[in-house]
């Protein structure tokens, strides 16, 4: 596996994921080109939607190691793999989430109607802290997006998939 396939696949899950949680039948068409399409198009009520998704983690080390667990080139110990968390998580993640929303808000994407998915992997949150780091949240004045949406995997309750707000 390479990791343009990890990429492709992590865009691909999260994508479906936030049309489950919003409960539209959406059906993936393809990948956008890398220059300027957005990662995900799919077929939404008769017309083509593409969405951009930016994922944010708590820190860069913390991206690394798990996409090193899933090419296979780093296998999970049996209590896991320690990410070294930053005591300042909210913080830290809430910075990583600002700066992904900043830079896609000023890509320009092709297509008539491009939505964007600001994913939280922060599996230490909890949905109270999440949603205050949603609210937190600074929407640039100026972008292309038709939706922005900021979800993130709501592991104390068995949610899954979790879309905390809609900008």
């Amino acid at each position: 596996m390479k990791q343009k396939d990890v990429k492709e696949g992590h865009e691909k899950a999260i994508g479906n994921q936030l049309l489950r949680a919003l409960k539209l039948d959406g059906k993936f068409l393809r990948h956008g080109e890398d220059d300027d399409e957005p990662d995900l198009l799919y077929s939404l009520g008769g017309k083509t939607v593409g969405i951009e998704i930016a994922t944010a983690f708590y820190h860069n080390r913390q991206a690394e190691i798990e996409s090193q667990l899933a090419l296979g080139k780093l296998n999970s110990g049996r209590f896991g793999t320690p990410l070294g968390v930053p005591g300042d998580q909210d913080k830290v993640i809430l910075s990583g989430a600002q700066w992904g929303l900043d830079e896609k808000c000023a890509n320009g994407y092709a297509g008539d109607e491009v939505w964007l998915c600001i994913h939280l992997q922060a599996p230490l949150l909890e949905i109270s802290e999440a949603e205050q780091l949603a609210d937190a949240i600074i929407i640039p004045a100026r972008h292309k997006f038709a939706r922005i949406y900021f979800g993130f995997h709501a592991l104390e309750d068995g949610k899954g998939f979790t879309v905390l707000r809609r900008f």
